[in-house]
């Protein structure tokens, strides 16, 4: 079944996790809707007429890349207290 890849930057300082972008990946699969080798018009109908093809997504693969040190908020953050004055995370 066609499926999205969710990219997700991982920062091992400050251990937050930060959505960076989606991919949706073909199956190729002709009974599929979402593929783009689904054939129009579909001769897989149902009795009204309509498409019979599977049309859900499967679980999305998730992908980290862990990236050294803190994400901006994090550093962000650290900047500002230390000129407050106070100490850094």
């Amino acid at each position: 079944m066609c499926h999205r890849q969710l990219r997700f930057h991982q920062f091992d300082r400050c251990k937050d996790v930060i959505f960076v972008g989606e991919s949706k990946v073909d199956c190729h699969k002709a009974d599929c809707f979402n593929s783009r080798l689904h054939p129009q018009p579909c001769s897989n109908n149902l009795p009204n007429g309509q498409c019979g093809c599977r049309r859900y997504w499967t679980q999305p693969e998730r992908l980290y890349k862990d990236l050294d040190g803190k994400c901006d908020k994090c550093t962000d953050e650290d900047a500002r207290n230390a000129a407050a004055g106070g100490s850094a995370q």
